[in-house]
């Protein structure tokens, strides 16, 4: 599986971004499923995390939204792989 689509990879992303920002556990799980479900799309494009990199580095900016506007994760997520 190429890393860029496997899920643990977008959470380690995530989780590499909180370690350096101050946030909630919440807002961790938020920023994740954020990403997941943009990434979701941009596969659909054949477009890689690792693509993004080259611009931006989108797990940062998925943590810096779900911080700035105090996420927390979705309820209708609760059953699904995402963490």
């Amino acid at each position: 599986m190429n890393t860029d689509t496997d899920p643990n990879y977008v959470r380690d992303r995530i989780t590499e971004a909180a370690a350096e920002a101050p946030v909630t556990e919440d807002q961790t799980v938020a920023a994740y499923r954020l990403l997941y479900d943009l990434m979701g799309a941009a596969w659909k494009h054949d477009v890689q995390l690792s693509d993004f990199d080259r611009v931006a580095d989108l797990p940062a900016i998925c943590l810096r939204v779900a911080r700035t506007l105090d996420l927390r994760p979705m309820a209708k997520h609760e059953d699904t792989h995402y963490y």
